[in-house]
């Protein structure tokens, strides 16, 4: 992608919250990771994954359970960024974890293939379906992992 700036780039992985990794990598950002190459994490993986979607600005992006790998902190310091500075793209999330979530414009919960339950966080909660078994229980299983 010869036509990306170095901006750009920097742009991506500050979004991706994979900048201050980079250090870590033998040669930066032309380091050969992979079988033969320099080994990184699960959460630095998804991170970078998300900052190759990223760097093109999408108008659209859609994320399946791209920060399962991601500690709390950093998963938190993402969304935080992603919105700040993509605030047009529509992202579509698919996760299983509840904090991913809280903070969504819409949720939509679905049951056995079909949208069962939509609204804010809030919304839902109320609801006292099957959005509130779902977080409860993802709640306590990360409360678990503590």
């Amino acid at each position: 992608r010869p036509w990306l700036t170095h901006e750009m780039i920097d742009q991506a992985l500050e979004i991706a919250q994979l900048k201050q990794d980079m250090h870590k990598f033998p040669k930066g950002l032309n380091t050969f990771v992979g079988t033969r190459g320099f080994s990184i994490s699960g959460g630095q993986k998804q991170r970078l994954a998300v900052a190759r979607a990223v760097l093109t600005l999408p108008d659209i992006l859609l994320l399946d359970d791209a920060t399962s790998a991601m500690d709390a902190q950093t998963e938190n310091a993402f969304w935080k960024t992603f919105r700040k500075e993509l605030p047009d793209t529509i992202c579509l999330a698919v996760t299983h974890r509840a904090r991913t979530i809280e903070t969504s414009d819409l949720i939509l919960t679905l049951n056995e293939g079909r949208i069962a339950e939509r609204g804010t966080h809030a919304e839902l909660l109320a609801l006292n379906g099957l959005y509130r078994q779902i977080y409860e229980r993802s709640r306590l299983e990360e409360e678990i992992k503590c």
